[in-house]
């Protein structure tokens, strides 16, 4: 079988795909596609920073309800914001996950420092059940989720809050995107602002801006979205590639496509959670805050050196200094390591499943990356937690019990 043969068709036959942001209208004389969105043309950078306070904090004001407690994940800025926000309409109990034994640094200090009069804070202590890939019944969604690989611990951590808890995803994909910017600085003729933004964006990454000015250069935007340390994954075949859009993609347009990803993800996620009787929202993926983030030119929107500039701008206030000033982010990837040691057979099992036998995967080259990961190499983690997430949620799909379906039938209404 070779590879043409195996990937599936665009489409199915006499089946088409409404676009993202397009309408559907059927009529008697036939069907028709419209946009019913458009990125908002870009303009002062105050006005968007006052569109983003407003959006936001409408986001969650229609998700506390009238007043009722709701959780949220207190850690790093995106989220943390959120519970500032959340908790000027109600009660809060804000959790902080922690490793084991560690009681003090990181997240935990900055959920110290945020006092609120309506705030309980509460921590989440990992153990090794915890641990990324530890072995939990993933249920079956409508596709991979994004928390696949991290169920056994979302699952817990959800069960410590409440009913209603909200989560900060979608907030890296906003405000700390990949340097798609950097294509429009040398359209624009900002040369020095290009050049130092990527000297100063390659060296946190450790990696060097040679490739990232000539993909500027070359306005090749889609090859800028994937910038990033172990971008290659040698283990995917082409048959899992997209098509590379344009060269000449805008940064809008790569935002817009990252956003959409997400939410995809995270709805998936929201399915997990309404398993366990939790109802999960995700306010940084509201239409509306996604509008407020694009009123803005894209390189006013970040910053090489400072953090998630344009949220600090619209909300810092609410924040204490400590948190407006913060340049980090919790990190887990130390346990993803010891994650893949202890569950080194079970993910090598994986590899010649479903995804193998599909020909997306190549699982001799997927098997020594996850030998090296168990090592301590540095690892492309978003690669073999999407191959594995994809795994394991055709598994669950496979797992899950066929639907059963009834005929409904109603007697025919007479006429008295």
């Amino acid at each position: 079988m070779t590879s043409e043969s195996r990937r599936p068709a665009p489409r199915s036959p006499g089946v088409h795909r409404v676009p993202p942001g397009h309408r559907l209208v059927l009529t008697r004389r036939g069907a028709s596609v419209s946009p019913w969105w458009s990125a908002p043309t870009p303009g002062h950078y105050e006005v968007a920073v006052a569109r983003l306070r407003t959006a936001l904090t409408g986001a969650v004001r229609v998700r506390t309800g009238a007043g009722e407690p709701v959780s949220t994940d207190l850690a790093g800025t995106d989220s943390t914001t959120l519970t500032v926000l959340a908790e000027r309409f109600g009660p809060v109990t804000g959790i902080t996950a922690h490793p084991r034994g560690v009681t003090a640094g990181g997240d935990l200090d900055f959920a110290r420092a945020l006092i609120l009069p309506q705030l309980t804070r509460r921590t989440f202590e990992l153990t090794d059940r915890h641990l990324p890939f530890a072995e939990a019944e993933l249920p079956a969604t409508d596709q991979p989720p994004l928390s696949a690989h991290l169920w056994g611990m979302f699952s817990a951590q959800l069960a410590a809050g409440l009913g209603v808890h909200l989560t900060g995803d979608g907030g890296d994909h906003l405000f700390q995107p990949a340097p798609t910017h950097l294509a429009e600085l040398v359209a624009h003729g900002r040369l020095l602002r290009a050049v130092r933004d990527a000297g100063q964006w390659a060296r946190a990454r450790r990696i060097s801006p040679v490739p990232l000015l000539r993909q500027a250069a070359g306005r090749d935007v889609t090859a800028l979205a994937t910038s990033g340390p172990g971008a290659a994954a040698p283990w995917l075949t082409p048959d899992t590639a997209y098509d590379r859009d344009p060269v000449d993609r805008t940064a809008a347009a790569a935002l817009v496509d990252s956003l959409r990803a997400a939410a995809r993800h995270a709805h998936a996620d929201t399915e997990l959670a309404a398993s366990i009787g939790v109802e999960l929202h995700n306010p940084y993926h509201d239409a509306a805050v996604l509008d407020a983030v694009l009123a803005a030119r894209s390189w006013d929107r970040v910053s090489s050196i400072r953090y998630k500039p344009m949220l600090v701008d619209a909300l810092g206030d609410l924040l204490p200094a400590r948190h407006r000033d913060r340049t980090t982010k919790g990190t887990f990837e130390t346990s993803f390591h010891t994650g893949v040691r202890a569950r080194l057979p079970h993910l090598l099992d994986h590899c010649d499943g479903r995804l193998a036998a599909l020909g997306l995967i190549r699982p001799d080259q997927l098997r020594a990356a996850l030998h090296r990961a168990a090592l301590g190499a540095r690892t492309p983690w978003r690669t073999i937690v999407a191959a594995y997430g994809a795994e394991t949620w055709l598994r669950a799909v496979d797992d899950a019990p066929a639907p059963s379906w009834t005929a409904h039938t109603t007697s025919a209404r007479t006429t008295p």
